[in-house]
């Protein structure tokens, strides 16, 4: 069955690259079409290859201009996401470690989002520092494994860039550089994309055709960037809506866009850590996440849209802060009995890594410039406290820090793969 599987994932991925190759060559060079000033888009024809025709989306004007968004339908909607997303930065400011907790919710945001995508991976396979030897065994599942840890740097560059650069097209291709391993990194496509079906002509979207990305992109560039009387959680999702309408590059373009979610509540001082995870609504709800981008395309749906990423927001932000609550009484409490114990400062310098990495291997405790008869104590002791539990992984024994994984564990299954 695998063998079948592999052969037909194959076969679909030549004959994509093969229609993408002949569509260079059969693309007419499309009518200039003006976008329209009302919601709703339009299909062109763009290109032809044998008797089959290609029509790709033209947005409308961005924003909406003859019909603005009515703000007034969302009032409830905006308020309820304000507030979850202020106590969820008030939570963050008790929290002393929050700095050490940062790349393992950006590692949990990575895999929720690879996870809409179709990815099959766990926490614990993320959290680790090397794949597993069945991991080892496809290419494919390594490279998703790698662009998941990837997320982080990428995640952190854009976050630091900010404070240099806006929000732009040009940071956008280095954020992708960083996040994908694949060739096409780092650039807008020369191409015809799409989503869903075997071909343009059986997708269930087809983006606009390359020649429009730079304009496209200048106007949500421009969107980003321009003062308005638009709240800030509203045009996170207008933004978030567009990209995903735009799909400027090959692949990534769903995790590129759910980064730039987290990237604009950065930049406009709405989020200061990285500890939240919003694409974990999206997962949860990725029928209805899909619907709604699609309607806001042919209809013109903004409103429908924006309630179900309001609510997405509030949501996450809920669970993110009730997950930080219990993650500072953990830590407390832990460092409590760490206090009463033997050899208290070892153990807490252990502890203290934990909190940065939940699942840690002896090299990395060595690191610490603990001896090796020493950190067997340790990590024996901290297992008799109940704080780690040991785990053999090939040759490899990991010492999980086994209440605060379940606690960033929670809701990370893959989806199963017939969604």
């Amino acid at each position: 069955m695998k063998e079948i599987e592999g052969f037909l994932s194959l076969s679909f991925g030549i004959v994509k690259e093969i229609w993408v190759f002949l569509s260079l060559f059969f693309m007419p060079i499309p009518p200039a079409i003006e976008p329209s000033t009302t919601r709703e888009g339009r299909y062109e024809i763009t290109s032809s290859v044998g008797s089959e025709t290609v029509n790709s989306f033209v947005p409308p004007c961005f924003p909406p201009r003859d019909e603005p968004i009515r703000l007034g339908e969302l009032a409830r909607e905006q308020e309820r996401a304000s507030i979850a997303l202020g106590r969820l930065e008030t939570a963050t400011k008790i929290l002393p470690e929050r700095h050490l907790l940062q790349n393992v919710y950006i590692r949990k945001e990575a895999l929720i989002s690879s996870h809409i995508e179709g990815t099959q991976f766990s926490m614990h396979e993320v959290l680790q520092k090397e794949p597993t030897q069945e991991l080892k065994k496809g290419k494919e599942f390594i490279r998703d494994w790698m662009e998941i840890l990837n997320a982080t740097e990428a995640l952190e560059y854009g976050r630091k860039q900010l404070s240099n650069l806006p929000i732009s097209g040009r940071l956008l291709c280095e954020i992708h550089q960083k996040l994908l391993v694949s060739s096409e990194r780092g650039s807008f496509r020369r191409s015809q994309n799409w989503i869903g079906g075997s071909r343009p002509g059986n997708a269930l979207y087809v983006p606009p055709l390359h020649s429009r990305i730079p304009d496209l992109l200048g106007e949500l560039e421009q969107f980003i960037n321009s003062t308005d009387n638009l709240p800030y959680l509203i045009k996170a999702g207008l933004l978030h809506a567009q990209f995903e309408t735009i799909h400027p590059f090959l692949d990534g373009n769903g995790r590129v866009g759910r980064m730039l979610i987290l990237l604009y509540l950065y930049s406009v001082g709405l989020l200061k850590e990285a500890v939240f995870y919003p694409s974990l609504y999206f997962k949860k709800n990725r029928t209805q996440y899909y619907d709604h981008l699609q309607k806001v395309r042919e209809q013109g749906a903004w409103e429908p849209w924006l309630k179900f990423f309001l609510e997405g927001l509030a949501v996450t932000a809920d669970d993110c802060c009730d997950t930080l609550l219990k993650v500072f009484d953990l830590f407390k409490d832990n460092d409590r009995k760490i206090d009463k114990s033997s050899g208290a400062q070892t153990l807490a310098r252990i502890h203290n890594l934990l909190k940065k990495e939940p699942i840690i291997v002896r090299q990395e405790i060595l690191k610490l410039g603990i001896s090796s008869p020493t950190a067997k104590s340790a990590v024996d002791k901290l297992e008799k406290l109940g704080i780690i539990t040991k785990r053999k992984d090939g040759r490899e024994v990991n010492y999980i820090y086994t209440a605060y994984y379940d606690l960033l564990a929670k809701d990370t299954e893959p989806l199963p793969r017939d969604t």
